[in-house]
């Protein structure tokens, strides 16, 4: 009797928490829904405190009504007042009511994979700092990627786990709960609870309620990030229904150009057709060579990137021999195929055509700075090869045509930075974020990533504008007056920009053609032309 008691209090406590996703259509629709649900919302409490008040008695555990009591409350109350301005920050205040938590903040998991934290609380006399310091990434990550599972950990300082790692050192990390944030059968955040004064601070009861508590909001709170309260979903939901869909993780950014892109790659990438990866250096072509073969049917063979300039340097007809041995059953990603001469192409031509007829032959994916029309109007490709590597274009916008992905680039790159170097978190000030938006990145991301870590470097805790260099800080002075023609303009800024680069990097040809994201030839021959405009 007592098991089937304790079934029908767990079956109407089930159905109080699952009544709660009426919400969703009460925000929108007739009163006569938000009054249905309401009014059953209280008959079901009504009959969980009668069914708990006649519970047989066990002296060596609290009571269910004594222990659920605070759960009901926060449900009531949270349902009370469904138009909240915040219902993040009241969710978050009442599962530390719940769970006697001493800090606590809202993670959600944004569209391109980053996370972003629109709500912190602490109890603590203690102002809370940026939570992307605050908390320990290490096991904010864990918990993550366990999806619907709550976590719950007595001692983090103590648990092999994560005891070695610097997060959870630095912020001498205790006792910590972190339940996920569920809707339509999928994780889209997580609350992340903890008490660093105690340890053990957060038993089963305590963990059970605030999984009870966040399974039945979720659904509101998804409807708040929805309607905007909080920047959890990227704009373009083109993006995240790719993201849901395909393997996208290190594509980063929300803007239309990107979400083109990676439309672009995943409509080519279940075929084989041989397809060309275009745009200038740095803007990642690499990294959707490997996210095209990562969401092909290859993508349990081999990816193999040729480099063909270094290649052409050596011996090509044995490099491509063995690349194209090494890529069977996967895919060959010929990179910088545009820097081939005439010579090297009829070799390549020849070697491709040794592979016809195999059922194993390699997937062909081959990048270019030049685009695909550029490529044919200079003749710069032979047609027969061109045929042969180019069946899909896919085109890749400078950095400068989606300053919009310079934020989620930049805080992507400070977290990386973070993890391989084991350090506390740099965090980005607005004033320097500013600039970074402003500068037009002619280097694109590479140089982006260039100029973060050697910020991060001086900066210390913070990245002010006084951390970037003079080019990107002092973008407007450098930027030619509009009484200039459009010709005089660019090569005044040209001037400019490469004195500058060759400045900062002390005259190093090889550091200054990195960060400008070109070759080193290049940059000699580009040298030689700005001194004979003098």
């Amino acid at each position: 009797m007592n098991d089937a008691h304790s079934e029908i209090v767990r079956l109407v406590r089930e159905a109080t928490a699952n009544l709660a996703a009426l919400e969703r259509a009460a925000a929108d629709g007739p009163t006569a829904v938000r009054s249905w649900a309401q009014a059953h919302f209280q008959a079901l409490v009504a009959i969980e405190r009668r069914l708990t008040r006649s519970a047989p008695q066990q002296a060596a555990s609290p009571t269910p009504s004594e222990g659920h009591d605070p759960l009901v409350r926060a449900l009531r109350e949270f349902f009370a007042s469904p138009d909240a301005d915040d219902p993040i920050g009241v969710a978050l205040a009442a599962l530390q009511q719940i769970t006697g938590a001493r800090r606590g903040f809202v993670a959600i998991r944004r569209a391109d994979g980053a996370l972003e934290f629109p709500s912190a609380r602490s109890l603590s006399e203690v102002e809370l700092g940026d939570p992307e310091i605050e908390v320990s990434r290490t096991i904010l990550d864990v918990a993550i990627r366990g999806g619907e599972r709550p976590l719950l950990i007595d001692d983090a300082s103590a648990d092999a786990r994560f005891a070695g790692h610097t997060s959870v050192q630095r912020l001498a990390v205790r006792a910590v709960l972190v339940v996920p944030l569920v809707h339509d059968g999928r994780a889209f955040g997580v609350v992340y609870l903890d008490n660093p004064a105690e340890t053990a601070a957060f038993d089963h009861r305590r963990r059970e309620a605030a999984v009870a508590f966040a399974s039945a909001v979720a659904p509101q709170l998804w409807s708040a990030l929805e309607r905007g309260i909080g920047r959890a979903r990227a704009s373009d939901p083109r993006l995240a229904q790719l993201r849901r869909v395909y393997d996208l993780a290190g594509l980063v950014g929300e803007s239309p150009a990107i979400t083109a892109v990676a439309e672009r790659l995943m409509a080519v990438a279940p075929t084989d057709a041989p397809t060309l990866i275009t745009g200038e250096t740095g803007v990642g072509k690499e990294l959707l060579a490997a996210l095209l073969h990562r969401n092909s049917r290859r993508a349990r063979g081999p990816l193999i990137t040729l480099r063909c300039p270094s290649a052409a340097a050596e011996d090509l007809p044995g490099r491509l021999r063995a690349a194209l041995a090494q890529a069977r059953g996967g895919t060959l990603v010929l990179d910088e195929l545009d820097a081939l001469t005439a010579e090297h192409q009829a070799i390549l031509g020849a070697e491709l055509d040794g592979e016809r007829g195999r059922g194993d032959a390699a997937r062909l994916v081959s990048t270019s700075r030049l685009a695909l029309k550029q490529l044919d109007e200079a003749g710069a490709l032979r047609a027969e090869l061109l045929y042969r590597v180019c069946v899909v274009e896919v085109e890749v916008p400078p950095l400068r045509a989606r300053a919009r992905d310079v934020e989620a680039l930049a805080r992507h790159a400070l977290r990386d930075i973070s993890d391989r170097s084991r350090t506390t978190p740099v965090t980005l000030r607005r004033e320097a974020l500013a600039r970074l938006e402003h500068y037009p990145w002619p280097g694109n991301v590479r140089e982006l990533m260039n100029v973060l870590e050697r910020a991060a470097l001086e900066a210390g805790d913070a990245i002010g504008p006084e951390h970037l260099p003079p080019r990107v800080r002092d973008h407007a002075v450098l930027t030619p007056s509009s009484g200039a023609g459009l010709k005089e303009a660019v090569r005044a800024f040209r001037r400019r920009f490469v004195e500058r680069v060759m400045s900062e990097t002390g005259d190093d040809h090889k550091q200054a053609a990195a960060v400008l994201g070109v070759h080193p030839k290049y940059l000699y021959k580009l040298l030689r032309e700005l001194r004979e405009d003098e």
